[in-house]
């Protein structure tokens, strides 16, 4: 009858040396080795001249980037001194004021560690129990896993409604001229343009109105609203190609009696005043006179 042997539990390997002294990683000492936190919260200090068994090397927590290490320095339990017991006020801000239980450490606040964390995995698991939309306080029976989001009926028909009422104003957008809303193509006109056209998008195309008006704002004189057929052919390809853009985007063409009277007006002026306002410029020169 073959018979269950337990393996034995290998011994920690140090990463390091500190003057023959092993130094060991996070997580990685010996459990017979202890720090002096560890040692205080047993009520057990190292002896004066005791040397450090063991090293363990840790981030410094007074370090707030973390990124310093030390070697923390680890005793065993055997041969430490025992400390002097606690009195009635340390017994008293190391009691818990909640669950009135006493612990190791000095209890900061209204509650210790442990009612910290229960206080806190209850809030979490109410939390998963309560319906994800804003101001809906609908809870169900059991929380949901963790990481996932849980919408009541009415909430859920509500966003379902929303997303439909969303794909309907997209939808309307790309049949409809961007300028004046009219209806310029329908919904079987682009699917085929997708269909003839793969991998580009489709633009909302402008009615017969706003497209003139588009084409006569850019293809006059901002300076006096004549027209410049001179670049027409470069007006045309832009709109060809860049129909979806607005008018301000594309450059408009000064005719040649605005162009000389520009630069008529700015050799009257000084040169260091061309990048003023006209009000400015004026008075410059006539303090210059």
């Amino acid at each position: 009858m073959a018979t269950r042997t337990r393996s034995a539990k290998a011994t920690p390997e140090p990463i390091d040396h500190l003057d023959g002294v092993p130094v060991y990683g996070w997580g990685q000492a010996p459990a017979t080795l202890h720090t002096r936190p560890q040692l205080n919260s047993k009520r057990r200090r190292p002896k004066p001249d005791q040397a450090p068994a063991g090293y363990l090397r840790m981030r410094d927590p007074g370090d707030p980037r973390g990124r310093r290490m030390i070697d923390a320095e680890l005793y065993p339990m055997r041969g430490t001194l025992r400390m002097r017991p606690l009195t009635d006020e340390e017994l008293a801000r190391r009691t818990c004021p909640t669950c009135h239980k006493t612990g190791t450490a000095i209890v900061r606040g209204d509650r210790c560690q442990a009612c910290r964390r229960k206080q806190q995995a209850e809030a979490e698991r109410e939390h998963r129990r309560t319906c994800a939309e804003w101001q809906c306080s609908t809870t169900r029976a059991q929380p949901v896993p963790p990481g996932q989001s849980w919408y009541c009926r009415s909430c859920t028909a509500k966003r379902a409604a929303a997303k439909r009422a969303e794909e309907q104003r997209a939808a309307a957008a790309r049949r409809s001229c961007p300028d004046c809303g009219r209806r310029t193509a329908t919904a079987p006109v682009i699917e085929a343009w997708k269909a003839a056209n793969p991998g580009r998008r489709w633009r909302p195309r402008r009615c017969t109105a706003c497209a003139e008006a588009l084409h006569r704002k850019i293809t006059t004189c901002p300076d006096c609203d004549t027209a410049t057929t001179a670049d027409l052919a470069d007006v045309e390809a832009w709109l060809a190609q860049w129909e979806h853009h607005r008018r301000e985007h594309f450059p408009r063409r000064v005719c040649g009696p605005c162009q000389a009277e520009r630069e008529g007006s700015h050799h009257t002026l000084a040169p260091f005043s061309l990048v003023l306002p006209r009000r400015k410029a004026l008075h410059t020169n006539q303090a210059n006179r």
